[in-house]
């Protein structure tokens, strides 16, 4: 996860809780971010709202080079974040984040 200081410029923060198990994570205080960077499971959704609020889903879009054999619109906001280190919630302001899912493949 990043934020945007007061620069503009993107500060990697440090995954909080049991980061590396799957299921639904909540976050003890609301993260503010602009990009999500996925690697360890094979999707994850982000949540506006605490435990994984169904209907808080935050959407993200792909701005990283062309994904080979997408099964996704890479021209379209997503919710379920693929691997990827390019997930941009915005581009210019963070979000704010309390929860997210992740699945292993």
């Amino acid at each position: 996860m990043y934020k945007l200081n007061k620069k503009g410029q993107p500060i990697r923060l440090k995954w909080m809780g049991d980061s590396n198990e799957a299921g639904c994570q909540s976050s003890f205080k609301t993260k503010k971010i602009f990009r999500f960077a996925q690697v360890g499971y094979a999707y994850c959704v982000l949540y506006s709202g605490e435990n994984c609020a169904a209907g808080s889903e935050v959407s993200a879009k792909w701005h990283g080079r062309t994904y080979k054999n997408a099964d996704f619109d890479v021209d379209q906001p997503q919710t379920k974040l693929v691997k990827g280190t390019e997930w941009f919630l915005s581009q210019d302001k963070n979000i704010e984040i309390n929860s997210w899912y992740c699945e292993y493949s």
